[in-house]
């Protein structure tokens, strides 16, 4: 042990001279300055997108539009039958710093003056009630003219698409649900064929019937009908990153269509009735 005290110290010395010099000193200042540099950057570039962003809403203002002119815009509309469940209106988000509340905006048709109000909706339906729709970059708001099939307004999640497999929405929710994670499965279940066999056999948003194979164990099935259930799957995973999706189905409980076959033209106003965006342009 005391043939190495020489060595050790003859490294920490080494070090200490090498930390000390000028040369070292800077690197680490000139990483230390890169790394300011870049964060100053990337906060003077947001500064800037929120100063344009305000100059923007200030302009339409000036202009008599509402603020959010050209950041909210009506898509398009979809009539595709003369039942209210199949017409929609589509309406987008840009890019934006700021939430927007499209509780109370309206729809207005220009050629026969029906006017529709966007009402509110759950930010995670079964779970939480329906409250202000507030809004953000990026996301699709689909007005449907008539009922929801779940009884609320609602946007769109990993597991909606459970929805989808009891009720006919138009559009379609997508079915993209999470799969049983084998590795969750208890040990016993793992290594019974017949249940890794079972739970395989189930497509993305299908739920299990009442009536299962007559050799399956009852924990497996018992397992499986808890989980691939639409509150099953939002207790698993709505703490994931991507639980929450970029659409909303919002309905304005109408029991005839609203708009024209044809030849329609549709105003999106603002709460304070100021004009936000039409369709077509």
């Amino acid at each position: 042990m005391k043939a190495f005290l020489p060595l050790l110290i003859i490294i920490i010395v080494a070090v200490a001279v090498l930390m000390s010099s000028p040369e070292t000193k800077n690197v680490f200042n000139t990483q230390k300055t890169n790394t300011n540099s870049n964060n100053t950057q990337t906060q003077n570039k947001q500064t800037n997108v929120d100063t344009q962003e305000k100059t923007q809403r200030e302009q339409n203002i000036a202009q008599g539009l509402s603020p959010f002119t050209n950041y909210v815009t009506i898509k398009n509309l979809k009539k595709p039958e003369v039942f209210a469940r199949y017409e929609y209106v589509t309406i987008g988000i840009r890019e934006t710093n700021v939430p927007i509340n499209l509780t109370g905006w309206s729809i207005v048709s220009r050629v026969t003056g029906r006017r529709a109000t966007i009402g509110n909706a759950s930010p995670f339906p079964k779970n939480q009630p329906e409250q202000p729709l507030v809004v953000s970059s990026n996301q699709d708001i689909i007005i449907v003219s008539g009922t929801s099939p779940i009884g609320e307004s609602f946007r769109l999640n990993a597991c909606t698409g459970y929805f989808e497999n009891k009720q006919n929405f138009v559009p379609d929710l997508p079915e993209e649900c999470p799969r049983i994670d084998i590795d969750t499965l208890p040990k016993s279940m793992r290594n019974n064929n017949i249940c890794m066999g079972y739970v395989g056999s189930f497509f993305a948003c299908e739920s299990p019937t009442n009536n299962p194979p007559d050799n399956l164990p009852n924990s497996c099935h018992q397992f499986v009908k808890n989980t691939l259930s639409y509150a099953g799957c939002t207790v698993l995973h709505q703490n994931d990153n991507d639980f929450y999706k970029s659409r909303w189905m919002v309905y304005l409980n109408s029991r005839t269509a609203l708009w024209l076959d044809g030849g329609e033209k549709l105003d999106l106003l603002d709460a304070q009735g100021k004009l936000v965006s039409t369709f077509p342009r």
